[in-house]
């Protein structure tokens, strides 16, 4: 599982052993909730298949799923999981994280 950010949200994020997503509001009609995506950086056009301005694409965290998040309801589903509260990743479930190259 995959999740994008900025340089403010990345250095957040990553900055204990233990990640921690926050739950928020996203623009449009969509649930509160911490977002996630099994698409990964090479996917082409990926800003526009997440529907985010290129500047969320900065940088990339990547982690085990868990079978624990919700499909986002809609067509985007089968890419779109979210946590409808914060959502932790400990150490073991880590897989990596850096710049996109974007």
């Amino acid at each position: 599982m995959f999740h994008y950010t900025d340089t403010a949200g990345y250095k957040g994020i990553s900055s204990s052993k233990q990640w921690r997503f926050l739950a928020a509001r996203p623009p449009g009609d969509h649930p509160v909730g911490a977002y996630f995506t099994d698409y990964d950086q090479r996917t082409p056009l990926l800003a526009l298949k997440l529907r985010i301005p290129r500047s969320k694409l900065e940088f990339f965290l990547s982690f085990q799923d868990l079978g624990d998040l919700q499909s986002l309801p809609g067509g985007r589903g089968k890419h779109i999981f979210y946590s409808v509260g914060n959502y932790v990743v400990d150490e073991p479930r880590q897989l990596g994280h850096g710049p996109t190259g974007s």
